[in-house]
């Protein structure tokens, strides 16, 4: 598997980046912040995949929400309007996904005035895919995916949201909702920046008693978290989601590992395989997406080449409670081998937590503390960037520091 194929053919991984938005991730999502009948803070954060093409307006801190007339704003005649069209102004239409394209949507909310508009997926447990716009390559509609072109996108904030969010914004019963676009970010090439992750380690418990203690990168993604010890458990995915699958049924499964009770309140460790394009996961972060249902509680994931992949999304549609860590070939595959024994091994995930304030800005010395010399970030595909650590073993942690802090300057 080559790094460079991360966004739609390496295990059909595509990474959107990170420009950090708080202190607790990447978050990004939009706030129910009335609705009838009430409901619980919990769900009140509804996580929505920005759009390529989206905009944004952190001066929307109470609209209301409308469900578009029909359901998916699909239209017979592109003359047409939605049913109703000046009920909409200054509101966020909710959409569902399908029939037509996301354009076509798009288009329908701006000619209404809506300000903000929702596509609700339409696939139970599939993961929001990122929306752009026009249907070919000299489309005149692709000066909204760029930024450089068109800053504030379409000029309205424009996201997909998981089928879920249906029943909070649309359910049967549901009235008055009104919503915050405060908190919200779109995607913009110019704010990337390096994460304020640790690289850190975990300790693997050995055949003989002790433990050993492997590099190990987290995502940006990752929650603060207390820290865990557990079994590592090697995953086994259902044969739905693999050779040759039809994803939007892999999708609808309740668990898309065949050992998720044996995951369950353990380590899952994800290897990856030389030919993985006949597998259903798309997005980096539905690793986790599928290890939390797993009710797993971290996830290893074992590259295969020995650099660490600290990975930069720079929007993610869900908060995560578990994190994922990214171990190198040499060591992970000798954790899988040992699995694949049936020897039991004990993982610890240490605590993890973020950077203080102003960190990113001196991000060589703020990571210097293991035996990292290098570090470059490259980007290979406009969506994606990885941070490529090369580890080499240093005797001295103030040399190491030293040379990071060179290479960074």
């Amino acid at each position: 598997m080559s790094t460079h194929s991360l966004a739609r053919s390496m295990l059909l991984f595509s990474i959107v980046l990170s420009g950090l938005l708080s202190a607790s991730g990447s978050f990004v999502y939009f706030e129910v912040i009335e609705r009838t009948p009430q409901i619980d803070a919990s769900q009140s954060q509804i996580g929505c995949h920005p759009a390529t093409f989206t905009g944004e307006n952190r001066q929307l801190s109470d609209v209301e929400a409308i469900v578009a007339n029909p359901e998916n704003a699909c239209l017979e005649d592109e003359d047409d309007e939605l049913s109703n069209p000046e009920s909409y102004s200054g509101k966020t239409i909710i959409v569902r996904r399908g029939e037509c394209t996301f354009a076509e949507k798009v288009r329908h909310a701006l000619a209404v005035n809506a300000s903000a508009i929702v596509i609700v997926d339409n696939l139970p447990g599939h993961v929001p895919v990122e929306m752009q716009m026009g249907s070919s390559p000299n489309d005149e509609e692709n000066r909204y995916n760029d930024p450089q072109q068109e800053p504030n996108g379409v000029g309205i904030p424009a996201c997909m949201a998981f089928s879920t969010a249906w029943e909070v914004l649309a359910g049967a019963g549901v009235s008055g909702v009104r919503l915050s676009w405060t908190n919200y970010r779109k995607y913009d090439l110019r704010d990337e920046r390096l994460p304020e992750n640790d690289i850190t380690h975990i300790a693997v418990s050995q055949l003989h008693g002790g433990w050993d203690e492997l590099p190990a990168a987290q995502a940006t993604f990752n929650p603060e978290y207390p820290g865990t010890e557990a079994d590592a458990v090697l995953v086994e995915w259902d044969s739905r989601c693999t050779n040759g699958p039809d994803c939007d049924v892999c999708r609808s499964l309740p668990h898309q590992l065949s050992n998720h009770a044996q995951v369950a309140n353990n380590v899952a460790v994800v290897l990856l395989r030389p030919d993985p394009t006949d597998f259903c996961v798309e997005w980096i972060y539905e690793l986790v997406v599928i290890a939390e249902k797993a009710r797993a509680v971290a996830v290893v994931f074992v590259n295969l080449d020995d650099t660490l992949w600290t990975y930069i999304p720079y929007l993610v549609p869900v908060k995560f409670q578990i994190p994922l860590l990214n171990v190198m070939a040499s060591h992970g595959m000798a954790l899988a081998h040992r699995l694949d024994l049936g020897q039991e091994v004990r993982i610890k995930v240490p605590q993890l937590r973020y950077f203080p304030e102003g960190c990113q800005e001196q991000v060589a010395v703020c990571i210097a503390s293991g035996p990292m010399l290098e570090l470059q970030v490259s980007r290979p595909l406009g969506l994606t960037a990885l941070l490529v650590v090369n580890f080499e073993e240093e005797e001295e942690g103030e040399a190491a520091a030293a040379a990071a802090a060179a290479a960074a300057a």
